[in-house]
């Protein structure tokens, strides 16, 4: 039998998991350890299970004593009663036959479980009467990659969020606050769908960058491949082809089409910093997030005119003081924050 956990819930039912967290045994954490390089993918899974056992807190009539639990596992692991043990290549493997006292046995197996169904109650209890949602954000300054339940994936930008369900058999739907890049796993019958504030997209199949936040200019969908359907908060939809993109006045709310300049658009991703006629307001956001730090100026200094310019990998420096050539600004370094004075 293969173990394929969709979700951190499916680690939580792991009776061999549960009792490995708990005790941290040499033979479980050679398993557990080999099982997770050969399913990579299901690392955030993984790591969020082990942080919810351990914030468990045992109370009351129904704690298991660190002795019963050690028992447990030992049984386990050596083959005693009716568990049974999976290698890290998913291939069943029988116990060792003993003579064993199975009355002990299923006496601590049963303690074990009344005690885990306790712990867990209120935790589950919580999650019945909504959906269940993984919700993954960055920091100013950092990136992230994110695996799908379906195999597709998302390269969240600085200062974002991605919110999804842990379960994709009710529908693929994830919300983003901010910047993403999507490389979506086709699925025959089956849409992709994105939603925001502003936006929302649906797909089958495809990859695309899409921007959400109004303080880094307007707000877009970029196909790179594939087709997409885009829809805005009025209703209006356009469907897009590679190389184009929607593109959405935040102020006016207007949605539109047409070409995408790559290097603005995806250049993110290779570490290509461009900008092509943006305000200095837009401009000091994109390198707050990127750099992650902080602009500090007074409301009253004059920031008018556009900013264009490409860096290629640079220093938060030269970025600077390619802007304080081209603005007539000049900018101070304090820790994480900027000073820009005239």
């Amino acid at each position: 039998m293969r173990f394929n956990p969709k979700s951190e819930y499916d680690f939580l039912k792991n009776e061999q998991f549960v009792l490995w967290v708990n005790n941290s045994g040499e033979i479980g954490h050679q398993y557990w350890d080999n099982w997770l390089k050969n399913n990579p993918e299901k690392e955030e899974f993984f790591n969020k299970a082990k942080s919810i056992i351990h914030s468990f807190q045992y109370a009351g009539d129904e704690k298991i004593d660190q002795n019963r639990l050690n028992d447990i596992l030992v049984n386990i692991k050596s083959g005693q009663g009716s568990a049974k043990i999976f290698d890290f290549e998913n291939e069943e493997i029988e116990p060792t036959r003993r003579l064993v006292n199975t009355r002990r046995i299923a006496a601590a197996t049963i303690l074990f479980f009344l005690a885990f169904g306790a712990l867990t109650w209120n935790y589950f209890n919580s999650q019945t009467n909504k959906e269940d949602w993984v919700a993954v954000s960055t920091e100013k300054g950092e990136r992230r990659l994110v695996q799908l339940p379906d195999g597709s994936s998302v390269t969240l930008d600085s200062y974002s969020s991605l919110k999804y369900l842990t379960d994709f058999e009710e529908g693929r739907k994830v919300i983003l606050e901010g910047r993403a890049f999507f490389d979506i796993k086709k699925m025959e019958g089956k849409t992709f769908e994105v939603s925001s504030k502003a936006l929302s997209v649906k797909v089958l199949g495809t990859s695309f960058d899409m921007n959400t936040d109004q303080n880094r200019g307007n707000g877009h969908v970029a196909l790179v491949t594939g087709l997409v359907n885009v829809k805005a908060k009025d209703g209006k939809t356009l469907d897009l082809v590679p190389d184009q993109a929607a593109f959405l006045n935040f102020e006016n709310e207007q949605l539109s089409k047409g070409e995408f300049d790559k290097d603005q658009i995806l250049g993110w991703r290779e570490n290509v910093l461009k900008f092509k006629d943006e305000p200095y307001g837009v401009v000091f956001e994109r390198i707050s997030n990127w750099y992650g730090v902080e602009f500090i100026y007074e409301d009253s200094l004059d920031l008018k005119g556009l900013y264009s310019a490409t860096y290629h990998d640079q220093k938060l420096d030269d970025v600077l003081l390619g802007l304080s050539y081209a603005s007539d600004l000049k900018f101070q370094i304090k820790s994480d924050s900027i000073y820009v004075s005239n």
